[in-house]
């Protein structure tokens, strides 16, 4: 796409690149990325279970105990109304598994599992069963011998393998377990400690190479067991969003502090995004990039090893010749639009958020520009709102709706895009003076082709006044090392 130049100003040395922020990062700068787990491991939480376990675990203490009888519901209109006292509460029923089988109830029900042989304990209301291995040596269909006895659950829908139950107490969990281990472990049982690592992976198609990373976090004993569970850990794991390609185990790099692998993930998915946008033979294969905000210096850092650097090469203050290109994401709104306006049958509408500190840009299929629900604890902006105050909300454009999505992801790049370079507010007057964060947490790699690049230049030109580049990186910029 050819993009008027425009006529521009000298740019200080200090406004040529991405700003170095001094003042301390704001608590709405908290890196969000799409995870399942919690400081405690991965997929595990200490106080509750999966509706799995629940399931078995339900099913395994049935074998000893008797199991609660329905309650008859009571028929109000026939029943005596005058046996029942005003002070009468309906008391729940105690959960016959709230209390821990004892050592000789899980012997009895082992033993009872045992009587079955192969046919199993039939799990009622699923395809899975109970079954109780004897120790068997290596032979015809056994790679490894087992020498010892095992519990086993067996799925009809999978014929080909058993899993083995976790024995850590009162567990009934099957995940990553291990036939080899004489006393096998879960993935949320395998140590006491916690671990995150942040993997990298390659792949290369032609003159193509494709990169994405993936957080994972694991259990493990000590410094012997931490990459051997790792490992485990993502290959058992199949919440995990693995990118395409082979991991280069070259590049793992290890933490104790979840919020320190979540800003290194972050800094290298969004040093990745910006990698594709400078070479076209580079793809940035992570799904899902979260945003690095609040760390200018990191990301600055691993652009340079990446040879690249973000800068502004001109500046114009002349709005009529900054809108000289046309605007790229869409209609733009008129002064007298509204969300309303701005939307029909086949038209949506973006919109900006913004205050004396944020930018946030977004999309509504909706004529309701506050649709942030605040009980909403996952909406930016709603969160944001709850602590900070009202929002002003700043019809943008009208999208066609086949492009909504798209358009949406390239200004949640421009607007990273300003916050980086400390450019000041150019969407409401009262505002003028302030050089806001980006509130956008993250946005989706597969809304960006080779055309991205000039789309993002030309309302960066349009709308902020200065014309970007994606730069080789001078030597005197490199990272000393």
């Amino acid at each position: 796409m050819s993009i008027i130049k425009v006529g521009g100003q000298a740019v200080p040395e200090q406004r040529r690149g991405i700003f170095i922020r001094q003042q301390d990062v704001p608590d709405f700068c908290k890196v969000t990325i799409r995870s399942n787990f919690s400081e405690e491991g991965y997929g595990y939480s200490r106080h509750s279970e999966s509706s799995g376990q629940l399931i078995l675990k339900g099913a395994f203490y049935g074998l000893v105990r008797q199991l609660p009888e329905e309650e008859k519901p009571r028929n109000f209109l026939y029943d005596d109304i005058e046996a029942l006292s005003d002070d009468d509460e309906p008391v729940p029923p105690i959960p016959f598994d709230s209390v821990p089988l004892t050592p000789t109830e899980r012997l009895q029900a082992e033993e009872l599992i045992q009587a079955y042989g192969d046919e199993g304990v039939e799990i009622e209301g699923t395809d899975m069963k109970f079954t109780w291995k004897l120790a068997v040596g290596k032979g015809w269909g056994q790679g490894i011998a087992r020498p010892w006895d095992l519990l086993f659950i067996t799925r009809d829908a999978d014929k080909t393998r058993d899993y083995p139950l976790c024995t850590y107490d009162d567990c009934y969990s099957y995940s990553g377990t291990l036939a080899e281990e004489e006393f096998p472990k879960c993935l949320s049982h395998l140590g006491e400690n916690v671990g995150f690592a942040v993997l990298e992976f390659v792949k290369r198609e032609v003159s193509l190479k494709g990169v994405g990373y993936a957080l994972v976090s694991f259990k493990y004993e000590d410094e012997d067991t931490k990459v051997r569970h790792l490992e485990r850990t993502f290959a058992h794991q199949g919440r995990i969003s693995r990118p395409p390609g082979t991991e280069a185990k070259e590049n793992r790099e290890f933490f104790v502090s979840q919020s320190e692998a979540e800003i290194r993930l972050s800094i290298l998915q969004t040093a990745s995004l910006f990698e594709m946008f400078f070479d076209t033979d580079f793809k940035c294969t992570t799904a899902s990039v979260s945003f690095v905000v609040g760390q200018e210096r990191q990301l600055l850092e691993e652009l340079s090893k990446r040879g690249i650097q973000l800068k502004v090469i001109s500046i114009c203050r002349e709005k009529s010749q900054n809108q000289r290109n046309p605007f790229p994401f869409g209609r733009k709104a008129m002064e007298d639009d509204t969300i309303k306006s701005l939307i029909d049958k086949t038209h949506a509408a973006l919109y900006i958020r913004t205050d004396h500190q944020v930018l946030y840009g977004g999309q509504t299929v909706s004529d309701n520009p506050n649709s942030h629900a605040a009980k909403n604890i996952h909406d930016t902006v709603a969160q944001y709102e709850k602590i900070y105050g009202k929002t002003t909300c700043i019809p943008l454009s009208s999208v066609p709706r086949k492009d909504l999505l798209k358009m949406e992801a390239h200004l949640h790049v421009s607007l990273l895009i300003a916050y980086l370079l400390r450019l000041k507010n150019p969407f409401h007057p009262k505002f003028a003076k302030f050089h806001p964060y980006c509130l956008n947490k993250m946005t989706m790699t597969k809304h960006f082709d080779n055309e991205s690049w000039g789309l993002i230049r030309q309302f960066m030109i349009f709308e902020f006044g200065v014309e970007i580049a994606l730069v080789v990186t001078p030597t005197k910029y490199l990272p000393s090392l």
